[in-house]
């Protein structure tokens, strides 16, 4: 494979001898490109380097600033503090809306129980006519709402899996 870079627009074609994996939230160096010495003697520099600066020096950074107002300083800690901040809150408010649809899903059952209760009642009227016990109704109904509870647990569990593990 080939990778192309593209240096004061002129496309420069260079041959992938290795490949690993690149870790974002590193500070150390993820990938290099090397290229033989004098090859990009006529194109234009740019020096980077990384360094950790703890908080008690951060005033020499200033300092250099100051002194080098041409220097860019990018503070990765504080990038990646912010992503995750960021991913966090996304998350949280990923609880708070499976939260509210649990609420919303209660009071939908509760409201169809209730909606459908008057044709129940006929229903359990006429299985009492037909010589049915009231414990024998009682445990109809139990039976009834426990195997709808069941089913409706057993897809919740099957969808909140699928979903943590799409984060993952």
């Amino acid at each position: 494979d080939t990778l192309t870079l593209d240096i004061d627009n002129k496309p420069i074609a260079l041959t992938i001898t290795n490949i690993r994996r690149v870790e974002w939230d590193s500070l150390e160096p993820n990938f290099l490109v090397l290229v033989p010495q004098g090859f990009l003697a006529s194109y234009p520099k740019t020096y980077i380097t990384s360094t950790y600066v703890s908080l008690k020096e951060s005033s020499f950074l200033k300092q250099l600033l100051e002194q080098f107002p041409m220097i860019s300083i990018i503070d990765m800690q504080m990038i990646v503090s912010h992503i995750h901040t960021f991913i966090q809150n996304v998350l949280d408010l990923f609880q708070a809306l499976c939260i509210l649809s649990m609420i919303v899903t209660a009071f939908l059952v509760y409201f169809v129980i209730r909606c459908t209760s008057q044709n129940r009642r006929q229903e359990f009227y006429v299985i009492h006519l037909l010589g049915a016990t009231p414990q024998t109704i009682r445990w109809r109904l139990v039976l009834e709402y426990g195997i709808v509870g069941i089913i409706v647990c057993i897809m919740g569990s099957i969808m909140a899996y699928g979903i943590a593990w799409q984060f993952n």
